[in-house]
């Protein structure tokens, strides 16, 4: 079956921080059905929207998953048998008028599809392979994207042949690339304390997670991480991550730095290469998150000893008290997802065994979970009904 496929003809004005694109969507018939939606910002101009023969379009208003978007759907009264191509013509701003860029637009600029700059599907959840040829990036940045990307004057071209639910670029003046093993750093000062961390410590969170969680596919490799100028925060895609400056001034506060505090974002991000299936715009985000989170609690274990998870672990417990339900009440709190969550994989941990724990890891981690429905179906085949019905009541618990 053909895979989900965009290909993106955009020009950038970086200086006035707008862009103009002509995107064609391509998706399975399994896909379509008697409807396929997308949304957008609603501060672009749709010039055209098409969905070709048979398919009827309106446009509506709506404030989820994010604020500020037009819904575009198209319907046809009789499901399509082949490939539908969407295709969209618009104009705008790159950002939501009233919102401040993420970067200063004279240093260089981070877009993801949660910018709203491209139509997606509503949930996030397509995956998708990709073709992109964008004008007007300045020949002085330096380029990050995944797969195979080519920077020649102003035009940028990226050709990803495996899939994702988005497609990052970040692009800034200044960038230097250092290169280790399973990894490649691209920061203004890659020698710095954590991004020679970061090539430090990379292959050995990749071979841990690999052990437990079933090998990392050889497409996502290396995992090309980009250090930007802003504040603290993090994000992963398929072999990507981006992670903000902010991370070394928050770090400068404390008193005292022990080794263990600097491998705590890529070991969370990098856990993401396994741990990324569920759609997070709904509860089973929390699949995404506290897998995550609890990958990274489990490398600072095997790394540094039970003295440096005490330290990361005993905060989260106090916090997951008042955190409130995992799942059940739609998309869960950042205290759910990052505190409550890991906490309750460390009690299944505890109740089950580490030996049992790390073969359940290793069986979801080679196919896993979208849902939270399937993963509470593979712990009742491997572990018993019981204790899938127990560890799922505690994920409901207020």
């Amino acid at each position: 079956m053909i895979a989900a496929h965009y290909q993106i003809e955009a020009t950038i004005d970086d200086r006035a921080q707008t862009v103009s694109a002509d995107v064609v969507v391509t998706l399975p018939p399994k896909a379509v059905g008697h409807e396929a939606a997308f949304v957008i910002g609603d501060w672009m101009k749709l010039d055209a929207v098409d969905g070709g023969p048979g398919a009827k379009t309106h446009i509506e208003p709506v404030n989820a998953p994010l604020p500020h978007l037009n819904r575009i759907v198209f319907d046809f009264a009789r499901a399509p048998t082949a490939p539908v191509r969407f295709h969209f013509h618009y104009a705008g701003p790159l950002i939501a008028p009233g919102s401040k860029p993420s970067i200063d637009p004279s240093q260089g600029m981070e877009l993801g599809f949660e910018d709203a700059w491209v139509p997606v599907r509503p949930d996030f959840g397509l995956r998708f392979t990709v073709d992109a040829d964008i004008r007007g990036v300045p020949a002085d940045e330096v380029v990050v994207a995944q797969g195979a990307v080519r920077h020649t004057g102003d035009r940028l071209t990226i050709h990803r042949a495996f899939d994702d639910m988005d497609m990052p670029v970040s692009a800034l003046t200044g960038l230097k690339e250092a290169t280790g093993k399973d990894v490649e750093v691209y920061a203004r000062d890659p020698n710095g304390q954590l991004e020679t961390a970061d090539r430090k410590d990379a292959a050995r969170v990749i071979a841990y997670y690999s052990k437990l969680f079933g090998p990392l596919p050889a497409d996502t490799l290396p995992i090309r991480l980009v250090v930007m100028p802003r504040p603290g925060g993090s994000f992963a895609r398929r072999g990507f991550v981006s992670v903000g400056t902010g991370r070394a001034e928050e770090l400068k506060k404390l008193a005292h730095i022990d080794d263990w505090m600097l491998t705590i974002t890529i070991s969370h991000e990098f856990a993401h290469a396994w741990w990324r299936h569920g759609d997070p715009t709904t509860q089973d985000n929390w699949l995404n998150e506290s897998f995550a989170e609890y990958a990274s609690l489990r490398f600072t274990e095997a790394a540094y000893g039970e003295a440096a998870l005490k330290a990361r672990l005993d905060p989260k417990i106090v916090a997951a008290k008042t955190a409130g339900p995992v799942i059940g009440h739609g998309r869960p709190s950042s205290r759910a997802s990052y505190d409550k969550g890991p906490v309750l994989l460390f009690d299944l941990d505890h109740e089950i065994g580490r030996a049992r724990m790390d073969a359940f890891l290793g069986r979801i981690g080679r196919h896993p979970p979208h849902t939270t429905a399937e993963l509470i179906a593979a712990l009742s085949e491997a572990e018993g009904p019981a204790v899938a019905r127990k560890f799922e009541a505690a994920l409901r618990a207020p």
